[in-house]
């Protein structure tokens, strides 16, 4: 009696076996041979022989080839890449993913820093790879400036991980207390800023001094003639 042989590709070993049973196949006939890949899942059924569609008989030598993973896997290279995209390459080469922030103060947020093992690195198939990826830089509150010097100002925006840039100067009169000293600043004193954000001051300029100018007058006074 030929009965013909169904498609067994995609199935799990175990399914394959109850089909070919079901179909009325002498399942003593039947071997399982193994095919080392990382494109399919672990037991499915890669090929067959005879193939889907052939008349046999019921005692036919089967084969069925199934997927195996490999005993060791790489880590892929995934710095710079979105927390997806390094994901699904981690995933492909048969690792799980666990995902970690970390404050970063050169890359920007949302972007993966780095994996532990790190890329490159030989690990068992299906270990687990920590991807830790950026959450930006940190905050910071930016102290208050107001009537501090340029060098003070200087100190103190250099330790709160600040950068300071001068701008333009805000005139005051000639004597003013603000000579020389902050006057105005942003981002304004008390908000929240990355780490490495330039806080832009402006500093008081004293005007000249007013020169007052005296003037003199001279009165000429001019006799007549004496008649006699």
């Amino acid at each position: 009696t030929l009965i013909e042989m169904p498609d067994l590709i995609n199935l799990s070993f175990a399914d394959a076996k109850k089909l070919l049973d079901k179909r009325g196949f002498d399942i003593s006939k039947l071997s399982e041979q193994k095919k080392e890949t990382t494109e399919a899942a672990e037991g499915t059924v890669l090929d067959q022989a005879p193939t889907k569609g052939q008349q046999v008989p019921n005692n036919t030598e089967l084969i069925i080839v199934t997927a195996t993973h490999p005993s060791k896997t790489k880590v892929p290279e995934t710095s710079d890449l979105d927390p997806a995209a390094a994901t699904t390459l981690l995933e492909d080469a048969g690792l799980q993913v666990t995902v970690v922030n970390e404050v970063s103060s050169d890359r920007p947020a949302n972007v993966v820093i780095r994996t532990e093992p790190t890329g490159g690195t030989t690990v068992k198939w299906g270990a687990t790879v920590k991807l830790v990826v950026s959450s930006g830089p940190s905050s910071v509150t930016v102290p208050n400036l107001s009537g501090k010097s340029e060098s003070e100002a200087t100190t103190i925006l250099m330790n709160a991980k600040l950068k300071i840039k001068i701008g333009d100067p805000i005139d005051v009169p000639y004597g003013n207390a603000q000579d020389g000293k902050v006057m105005s600043q942003t981002p304004a004193a008390g908000s929240a800023q990355a780490e490495g954000t330039t806080v832009t001051v402006r500093l008081g300029k004293a005007l000249p001094p007013t020169t007052t100018t005296t003037t003199t007058t001279t009165t000429t006074t001019t006799l007549a003639p004496d008649p006699s």
